[in-house]
C-alpha cells in the first residue's frame, strides 16, 4: 500500500465523523422548526432558575409565553432558548476534538458523543450571561438611540460570539495541551 493510501484510509474515521456531525447537527437545526417553548424546556427551565439566582427575582412560567419574571419585566421563551447556540457550540467542540492528530477512532466518537452534554451546560451560562448583558444594557441605554429590541439582539450576538470564541481558545488550548503531554510521556 502506497503513502497516499495509507493517508487516505487514515483520514477515512474522520471524515465520517465530520459528516456525521454535519447531519446531527442539520437534523437537529430541522427540528427546531417544529418545537414549542414547552418542548425547548431543557434549556428554557436552567436558564430561568439560573437568571433567578442570580437577579434574586422568582418567575412564572407559561405553556404558551415560556418563563415570565414579572419583577423584571422580562420574559424568556421560545426565541430566548439558544438552541442555535447549543448548535454551533456542538460543532466548535467537535471541530476541536476531531482535528487533532493521533487520536483513535474510538476517542475522536467519545469526544463527539461528549460534545452535546458539554455544549449543553456552556449554552446554559452563556444564555444566562447573555440575559444579565441585556437587562444591564437595557438599564444603561433604554432612554437613549437604541430600542429595546435592537439593544436585545446585539447584545446577544455579541455575548454568544465572545463566548463562542473563547471556549473554542479555550478547547482548542486544552486540547493541544493534553496532545503535548500525552507526547512526553510516550
Amino acid at each position: 500500500m502506497s503513502a497516499v493510501q495509507t493517508k487516505f484510509l487514515g483520514l477515512l474515521p474522520q471524515t465520517w465523523l465530520y459528516l456525521s456531525v454535519a447531519l446531527i447537527t442539520l437534523c437537529l437545526r430541522f427540528l427546531y422548526t417544529y418545537t414549542s417553548t414547552p418542548s425547548l424546556d431543557f434549556l428554557l427551565k436552567p436558564t430561568a432558575c439560573l437568571v433567578a439566582i442570580l437577579t434574586n427575582t422568582s418567575f412564572v412560567y407559561s405553556p404558551e409565553m415560556g418563563y415570565h419574571f414579572v419583577k423584571l419585566h422580562i420574559f424568556i421563551e421560545r426565541s430566548c432558548s439558544g438552541y442555535n447556540f447549543w448548535l454551533c457550540s456542538f460543532v466548535v467542540s467537535c471541530l476541536v476534538f476531531i482535528k487533532k492528530p493521533g487520536l483513535t477512532f474510538g476517542s475522536m466518537l467519545g469526544l463527539v458523543l461528549g460534545a452535546l452534554p458539554l455544549s449543553y451546560l456552556l449554552t446554559i451560562l452563556a444564555n444566562a450571561s447573555r440575559i444579565q448583558c441585556a437587562m444591564f444594557a437595557h438599564a444603561i441605554f433604554k432612554n437613549h438611540f437604541f430600542s429595546g429590541e435592537v439593544l436585545h439582539q446585539f447584545v446577544g450576538a455579541w455575548v454568544y460570539l465572545c463566548v463562542l470564541v473563547a471556549y473554542y481558545i479555550a478547547l482548542d488550548y486544552l486540547m493541544c495541551r493534553n496532545a503535548k503531554n500525552l507526547a512526553l510521556k510516550t
